[in-house]
């Protein structure tokens, strides 16, 4: 098995790196979320409940916005420059933008207006580096493995996003431990995300410090054939053209099938279901973490079985999931056991996510590689990333939240199928001779 695992110190460094950005864009989404609705009447007042709902959302949304031009930005600096310097520009960039996060003024220092203005522009600009974290960390991260280890690592890195949710999870319920009841609107919400912000500057930066640039960008630069202009390139070369357009019908699909689960789980147990809050919690963590574990064995499956086939198996597996195991939950609601193991398999409505990394990087050329990765990607979150939205459409048709939730699955995982299905069969590319 070390043929499909091992890895020399230069290429440890490459996938560590990558796996930092992954792990802490989940982190900060999570700290997101989570604190601003427990400190929500610290800056949205005035509003109703939906409102107020509304208005923490809108602290994800708003990142989702800025994504898509994060990526078109760095992706373009990653293939005119190289892929080590913007990563030290994204990590930088978030870390301090977290950290601001946590300095800002509330609504009764200078009015909810501003206070919510200033928290939605600080978000808008962590989008944009978190945005270059796809475009220059999933090309190097694969550009530096052979290809017999894409699968295996694919999964590997993709496994950072639900391991940044459990890592943003404990830091806030930390955080929740130390400051109580006023303290903890007071200051500890501003801790939670100062800490958060100042880990990746601790941990990550002294890595990309260290980390060697990508091996194929320093070929593909002696052999001159580096893009004038990356980003138009991505548009005017039909090849390139028509693998953004597969990968942006594909990420489509990946977004709106994880979110109808992921973003959707603890709402269906809860408001559907009756579940407690803290067992619907509980039930979230298991399928996240059991997400993380499917990522990386059906990765590593995808390098023997094939990227496209293994995807759209487990596309059509998803849509099975999504109508099998949303309704039977109705009978687990009284046995914890039962709602758990239902929680943990509801994962394979997402498994696909694993190859996400290894396949994205497979479908580009080295020189528009960094802007196809990250602006085919983040232009899917772009449209998933606006589920609730999705979903408050659908009742109209659905009158049910529970079906409208699993419709949207359904087309979600029936888009990375089709997505997949348009392309070509990828495990098996050699990135070197794609320049």
């Amino acid at each position: 098995m070390s043929k499909y695992i091992s890895l020399n110190r230069k290429q440890a460094t490459a996938v560590t790196s990558s796996f930092g950005g992954w792990l802490f864009d989940s982190m900060d989404l999570t700290m997101v979320l989570t604190v601003f609705s427990l400190v929500s009447s610290l800056f949205f007042t005035g509003l109703s409940p939906a409102g107020v709902a509304f208005m923490v959302t809108m602290t994800y949304a708003v990142t989702i916005l800025a994504r898509p031009v994060g990526s078109a930005i760095f992706g373009h600096m990653a293939d005119k420059m190289g892929r080590r310097e913007p990563l030290l520009y994204t990590v930088i960039g978030y870390s301090a933008m977290t950290i601001i996060l946590g300095l800002v003024p509330t609504a009764a220092a200078v009015g909810a207006a501003v206070a919510t203005a200033i928290v939605f522009i600080i978000r808008f600009i962590s989008g944009i580096f978190v945005g270059g974290e796809y475009a220059a960390g999933y090309p190097l991260g694969m550009e530096f493995l052979e290809k017999e280890k894409r699968g295996f690592w694919s999964g590997v890195l993709q496994s950072g996003y639900p391991w940044g949710y459990m890592l943003g999870s404990a830091l806030t319920l930390a955080m929740l431990s130390l400051f109580h009841g006023s303290a903890y609107l007071a200051v500890g919400w501003r801790w939670t995300f100062i800490v958060g912000g100042l880990i990746p500057l601790v941990v990550f930066l002294p890595i990309r410090l260290r980390l060697a640039e990508s091996p194929l960008f320093k070929e593909l630069e002696a052999a001159g054939k580096k893009e004038r202009s990356p980003f138009k390139a991505l548009f005017t070369n039909r090849e390139n053209l028509k693998a953004f357009l597969q990968v942006f019908v594909f990420s489509i699909g990946l977004f709106i099938g994880y979110l109808m689960i992921l973003g959707e789980l603890p709402s269906v147990l809860i408001t559907v279901y009756g579940v407690p809050g803290a067992i619907a919690t509980e039930a979230l963590i298991l399928d996240t973490a059991m997400g993380g574990i499917f990522y990386i064995i059906l990765s590593t499956l995808s390098q023997f079985t094939g990227r496209k086939l293994t995807g759209i198996i487990l596309g059509i597996v998803a849509i099975i999931v999504d109508l099998a195991i949303y309704p039977a939950m109705a009978g687990a609601v009284h046995s914890y056991g039962l709602l758990m193991a239902l929680a943990a398999a509801l994962a394979l409505g997402y498994a696909y996510w694993g190859i996400v990394p290894a396949y994205l990087s497979e479908r580009f050329r080295t020189s528009v590689r960094g802007v196809g990765v990250g602006f085919g990607y983040s232009s899917g979150i772009f449209v998933g990333g606006f589920y609730p939205f999705l979903v408050a459409g659908l009742l109209g048709v659905t009158h049910s939240f529970l079906w409208a939730v699993i419709a949207w699955g359904v087309v979600g995982s029936a888009l990375v199928a089709i997505g997949l299905a348009l392309g070509p069969e990828t495990k098996d590319i050699d990135l070197a001779k794609m320049m």
